[in-house]
């Protein structure tokens, strides 16, 4: 665990040893704080009569203690118990103690792969796109699951091409997106995958085979046509809008203040960036 950790309750004289990233924890809080941070490495294991008996005999919350039991005995889910904990001491927020249920609800039953799949699309959701394609690259380097849709594997390689569209790596993006459509054959990746294509062959970077422009050539046309839409939305932006007041000091010789406003902008986009990357 990283970083101190304040406990208001009972500190344990004897560790709960959490096997999967080989940890001591002395205290409610640090088992809070492992089972918010681990969403993904919880498994049925963590629901255990050994965690009740260290709850209830080393940091005496027997009412915690005997409800989780119930649950352990009476088939209760692995969101149940996890939720009961973290509202033993009223860890976080109740919106964030929900979440997490959700999440350990769309967990139950998938397997492992499909598991990771998840990680790695909360990680997409939430803007870090490094570490989400980082998950998505060790799922495809592993042997594939016998019991595991090959559908998973192309949605996989759909989403690497996202983000790597997300991070302007439009080579990379196409064969991601090719990929994809190998396995899956839809109209989602195919188009994608043209969308780079097309803004690859706007930068002189490919040459599309005269095969694949034929065969495209609906799909280039409705990229355009979209591409037009965008630009007509982009124009009521809060970044067009501050390109354009850059123009406006630009043109009325206000050389200082345009070079301080392109500073700014460039550093805005810059964390902006490194957020979404790190």
């Amino acid at each position: 665990m990283e970083g101190l950790i304040y406990c208001s309750q009972t500190l344990a004289k004897n560790p709960y040893y959490i096997q999967n990233i080989s940890m001591n924890i002395y205290s409610i809080e640090e088992l809070c704080y492992y089972l918010c941070n681990n969403l993904y490495l919880i498994d049925q294991n963590i629901k255990s009569e050994m965690l009740c008996q260290w709850i209830e005999n080393e940091i005496g919350m027997k009412k915690l203690a005997a409800k989780l039991r119930q649950l352990v005995f009476g088939y209760g889910t692995d969101s149940m118990f996890v939720g009961y904990i973290l509202r033993s001491i009223q860890y976080c927020e109740e919106e964030k103690i929900k979440e997490i249920e959700e999440i350990l609800e769309q967990l139950n039953n998938k397997s492992e792969h499909e598991k990771r799949k998840i990680r790695a699309d909360r990680l997409f959701q939430n803007g870090k796109y490094i570490k989400a394609l980082i998950e998505y690259r060790k799922i495809l380097d592993e042997p594939k699951e016998r019991n595991t849709p090959k559908e998973l594997y192309g949605k996989i390689y759909h989403n690497i091409g996202t983000v790597y569209g997300k991070m302007f790596l439009y080579q990379e993006a196409m064969e991601s997106f090719k990929k994809a459509n190998e396995v899956l054959n839809d109209e989602e990746s195919n188009y994608a995958m043209n969308w780079c294509l097309y803004y690859l062959e706007m930068q002189g970077n490919t040459v599309i085979e005269e095969e694949d422009e034929s065969k495209n050539d609906k799909i280039k046309q409705l990229i355009r046509q979209k591409r037009q839409e965008l630009m007509m939305e982009l124009r009521s932006t809060q970044e067009y809008l501050q390109l354009e007041n850059l123009k406006s000091l630009k043109t009325q010789g206000r050389v200082n203040q345009y070079q301080e406003a392109v500073i700014n902008i460039l550093e805005q986009w810059k964390n902006e960036y490194r957020k979404n990357t790190d």
